[in-house]
């Protein structure tokens, strides 16, 4: 068929139904055809362009001439989208090359980095006609950035290209605590014996998942009890949480023996490829005692401990004495906690021997099971 230039824009169709070929306004005619009966497919066409020309009254006539074939390889993707991958770890996708040619292809590959991110993991082995390859294409990234890259497969008779894309990412992962301090798993006061439970989640912000340790920090002493077993018990030590999920991390307290002062234990959660690891602080109290008595600055002893800290023995239940010891605070106050640190069992409490420089809101008062009561301490007015 010859078509002119009046089309806007114009078409040409072949005796072959399943081709259309559309034509610019800036084409003046095309005339096409067709590959004979048992020959390869083809297309051949000739473009004829008008070319204008200042000072010439006429334009002037330019033809090209162009041939289609059948591509001898090709794949089923054209762009490899590998997504957020963490730094230092990788991700491999599969690329189907075919063979459409009757004899065999051999392949190079051509365009990417030798040392940037993407590479080919197998090798490129002739592919017999009508056959196919899976290609393996990896992503390995070092650096927290997007990356870009064109793989051109080169054959005999042309070559494809595939689109490559990917985004290093470091990982992102949040421990949050029970509580409003952050980092912190408080347990508060427990009775010798007994337990205490909470949890603390690991939380995956990140588009991938990833695995995760529990340890204790460096340079540091775990409390440990009379049996050997440790004051905190922590579990899972290591897990893998899924893209944007979270996990539970199960933390138990249980202390055999009382100190004068918190039991204390300080772990990592590190995370692979992630800089710097999060730290959590286990806190507890231990008590032989179902009564206990704390001030929120300074120190607390019990008298039969005072010149003998380490002293074991057994302890009157019904009543204990306390010596207390601290300072105020800027405002000329302190607060002393009188608490039970069982479910089942309360008391009493009584101050005794109170500095005659202080004043106390309460001298004694009940303790409920469970319960704390809060004690005011503040200066006298020197008038």
């Amino acid at each position: 068929p010859v078509l002119d230039a009046e089309s806007s824009p114009a078409t040409a169709t072949t005796d072959d139904a399943s081709s259309t070929i559309v034509v610019p306004n800036a084409v003046g005619k095309a005339v096409v055809s067709s590959s004979r009966l048992g020959e390869p497919w083809s297309r051949h066409c000739d473009w004829h362009i008008p070319c204008f020309v200042e000072g010439f009254e006429h334009p002037i006539m330019l033809q090209v001439s162009t041939v289609t074939i059948e591509p001898e390889i090709t794949i089923d993707r054209t762009h490899v989208q590998f997504g957020e991958v963490a730094v230092n770890s990788l991700k491999t996708i599969v690329v189907r090359v075919r063979n459409a040619g009757k004899t065999a292809a051999r392949l190079r590959a051509e365009g990417l980095n030798p040392i940037g991110p993407f590479s080919i993991v197998n090798a490129l082995k002739p592919i017999a006609g009508g056959d196919s390859l899976a290609l393996l294409i990896k992503f390995s990234p070092s650096f927290n950035r997007r990356s870009q890259e064109v793989l051109t497969l080169v054959g005999r008779m042309g070559s494809v290209d595939i689109q490559l894309s990917g985004h290093g990412v470091s990982p992102v992962v949040e421990v949050i605590t029970p509580g409003s301090e952050k980092g912190l798993v408080e347990f508060g006061h427990i009775f010798v014996g007994e337990s205490a439970k909470k949890e603390l989640r690991v939380c995956n912000k990140s588009q991938f998942g990833l695995d995760f340790t529990v340890e204790p920090a460096p340079q540091t002493l775990l409390p440990s009890n009379l049996d050997g077993s440790l004051s905190f018990a922590v579990a899972p030590r290591e897990a893998r949480v899924e893209q944007e999920a979270e996990i539970a991390i199960s933390v138990k307290f249980a202390a055999d023996q009382e100190q004068l002062h918190s039991h204390l234990a300080l772990y990592e959660v590190k995370v692979p490829n992630q800089p710097g690891a999060q730290r959590v602080k286990l806190r507890g109290h231990a008590w032989s005692t179902p009564l206990y008595a704390v001030l929120e600055q300074g120190e607390i002893a019990r008298v039969d401990r005072i010149k003998n800290e380490f002293a074991f023995g057994t302890v009157d239940d019904a009543q204990v004495s306390y010596t207390l010891r601290g300072t105020l605070d800027g405002d000329g106050t302190a607060t002393l906690l009188v608490g039970s640190c069982t479910a089942t069992q309360g008391g009493t409490f009584e101050l005794s021997d109170v500095n005659d420089r202080l004043l106390v809101d309460k001298l004694s008062s009940p303790v409920k099971a469970a319960g704390q009561e809060a004690v005011r301490i503040s200066l006298k007015d020197p008038g």
